[in-house]
């Protein structure tokens, strides 16, 4: 699998960032900060993060160097984006960087999607066996029948006092994930979904 891999789910399909996303990059991080991206900072990272994710690549394996990816979840009904999600790994073990919202499509659901979407994919395709999430304390947007909602984490501060609430740092392990698999909160939990381990080409 390399990193032009896809999930699709019921309302948003995830792609690979590219060099040419820096107004949409803009656009979902309008917000983020104390005041909006300028033109220079959001192609920088745009630019910056296509280039760490060049070569990601899956399975994972123990030993693997770290590797960096950013996706953008789009729309299926219009192709629009509107979700960006950042992780990095090393060896077996994922970091969750970064799942922003655009401002205009917020609290439809899609931040939970991605999560849902993103969770399945690492942990039974990817080979993911611990993950680390930060998100925002207070906020809902892994859902309440997700393994990680009720566990108990480390508080950091925001760096954005004035938009952003500080983040619950949470660690789940392949045990843990597999136990929730083999709950009936799983079968609640889990949404209609295709993956392509690259794109295009035939699905899993």
């Amino acid at each position: 699998m390399d990193n032009t891999c896809r999930v699709y789910g019921p309302n948003l399909y995830s792609r690979a960032l590219l060099d040419t996303d820096v107004e949409h990059v803009k656009r979902i991080l309008y917000d983020w900060e104390d005041w909006p991206l300028t033109d220079e900072k959001a192609e920088s990272l745009t630019k910056s993060w296509v280039r760490r994710a060049k070569f990601w690549q899956a399975p994972f394996f123990e030993g693997m160097p770290r590797q960096e990816y950013t996706f953008l979840f789009c729309l299926k009904s219009n192709d629009l984006p509107v979700c960006l999600d950042r992780s990095a790994q090393y060896g077996t073990t994922a970091e969750h960087l970064l799942l922003a919202t655009c401002p205009d499509h917020r609290l439809k659901g899609y931040s939970q999607e991605v999560s849902i979407l993103t969770e399945i994919c690492a942990w039974d395709i990817h080979g993911m066996t611990k993950s680390t999430v930060k998100q925002g304390v207070g906020r809902k947007t892994i859902g309440a029948k997700n393994p990680r909602f009720s566990k108990e984490g480390t508080i950091s501060r925001s760096s954005n006092r004035y938009m952003q609430n500080d983040y619950l740092e949470t660690v789940l392990t392949l045990e843990e994930w597999t136990a929730f698999k083999n709950s009936s909160l799983y079968s609640e939990w889990l949404i209609d979904y295709t993956f392509y381990p690259t794109y295009p080409g035939d699905p899993l």
